[in-house]
């Protein structure tokens, strides 16, 4: 019988942050969490404290280490910054109003919604390429 190593990966999206809260498009905007993000990051540090974990990764944003940070600390383990893990560049929409605040943003947030993998937001990075980024990077690190 062949016995094969296995690998566990915990997946988390990073806590609200000010731009969630403010009900913004963030994208790749370094924003930093709202107070709710930072109870979501020390209750994530509580669901992880009993796994052993041999790394931790973020994106580079500002949010995710943060999000990551009650970890790290509990864990004594440093957070590995990796760009290719930032969020989808959001283009156009970046820091703006989704609702009827902003109709040109609401319509192409909708035009996106209705088609993900088809539709790029000017100036924007689309589904499919931001897909194979992370791809990539899920890869190298597995």
């Amino acid at each position: 019988m062949h016995v094969c190593d296995r690998t566990t990966l915990y997946l988390a999206r990073h806590g609200q942050s000010e731009s969630n809260n403010q009900g913004l498009v963030t994208g790749q905007l370094d924003v930093g969490l709202s107070p709710k993000g930072q109870d979501q990051g020390r209750a994530l540090a509580q669901c992880l404290h009993a796994e052993p974990l041999a790394a931790i990764y973020a994106s580079a944003l500002r949010r995710t280490i943060e999000t990551a940070q009650p970890t790290a600390d509990a864990k004594a383990m440093p957070i590995v910054a990796l760009p290719a893990l930032d969020e989808i560049h959001m283009g156009a929409l970046q820091g703006r109003h989704r609702d009827d605040r902003d109709t040109e943003a609401q319509a192409l947030w909708a035009q996106w919604q209705a088609d993900l993998w088809g539709f790029r937001v000017p100036g924007g990075e689309g589904m499919g390429e931001f897909a194979l980024r992370v791809e990539s990077v899920l890869h190298d690190l597995l």
